[in-house]
């Protein structure tokens, strides 16, 4: 149970930051043009943007191509009623989340501007990124809190339950130390089985966050859960280790302690 609830938070954390990222991809980038420029310079800028690694996806928008979607739409041909076409030509650029903060836009467009002349406007919404990168920051940091907590209550109840389990088993134990049987192989049943114990809670655990996420995948495919596919493989790696290694070394210790232990003292528990 705590395993399998320790795997529902780590996917929580890890489709938290893929959402993170989705949002930031989502932000459009438009490079508005000079009512002046050429196709030669129009083409020029786009091999330029082309060939830049951050940038993930690049569509350029006519000032034809721009009306028809402006009166699509506001529902009615606003050229007609104006007389001409304000609308500019313009790049829709969208970047690698990684590239999406304030300082680097800033950068790429400064660049941008520089580079060149007939660029003449970039717009893009500072606000929204500001507000997306300080929220999910902290929702992050609370998510990795929790996780790190429950990792300690897992560790503990994990830890509790073997003790309690060898606990019972203690009057066998120092049965068998009297009878000459040696440590280790007094030791050994206890650390196989509670082991085995492990590994068949990792295998459910697996499971259920498996058919879990295949649910709601299914009912909600937006959501993307399996977008990073490593992510989710160290997790569900992590859970048969973490078990494994809380069992093995509490299965150790603690019936190491019950042969330390004098005889007399096992019976006055």
């Amino acid at each position: 149970m705590v395993l399998f609830f320790l795997g529902v938070l780590g996917l929580l954390l890890i489709n938290t930051k893929n959402l993170a990222n989705q949002v930031k991809e989502e932000i459009s980038f438009s490079v508005y043009l000079s009512d002046q420029i050429t196709p030669f310079e129009i083409n020029e800028i786009r091999n330029f943007l082309e060939i830049d690694p951050v940038i993930k996806t690049l569509n350029y928008i006519s000032k034809e191509q721009a009306a028809e979607e402006f009166a699509e739409v506001i529902g009615e041909d606003f050229i007609e009623f104006l007389g001409h076409n304000p609308l500019q030509s313009s790049f829709e650029i969208q970047f690698h989340a990684s590239f999406v903060t304030i300082d680097s836009l800033e950068m790429k467009k400064s660049e941008l501007l520089g580079l060149f002349p007939l660029v003449q406007e970039i717009v893009y919404n500072s606000s929204v990124l500001n507000v997306l990168g300080n929220n999910f920051s902290k929702i992050i940091f609370v998510l990795i809190v929790i996780v790190g907590f429950f990792l300690f209550l897992t560790m503990v109840m994990i830890n509790t339950t073997v003790k309690l389990s060898i606990y019972s088993k203690r009057v066998v134990i120092k049965t068998m130390q009297l009878v000459g049987a040696p440590k280790s192989f007094i030791r050994k049943p206890f650390v196989h089985r509670n082991l085995w114990l492990g590994v068949i809670a990792s295998i459910l655990t697996i499971v259920s966050l498996a058919l879990m996420v295949h649910f709601l995948q299914t009912l909600f495919p937006q959501l993307n859960l399996m977008n990073n596919i490593i992510e989710v493989g160290v997790l569900l790696i992590s859970i048969p280790m973490i078990s494994l290694f809380i069992t093995g070394i509490s299965s150790y210790m603690t019936t190491s302690y019950y042969l330390r232990i004098r005889t007399v003292d096992a019976y006055k528990f």
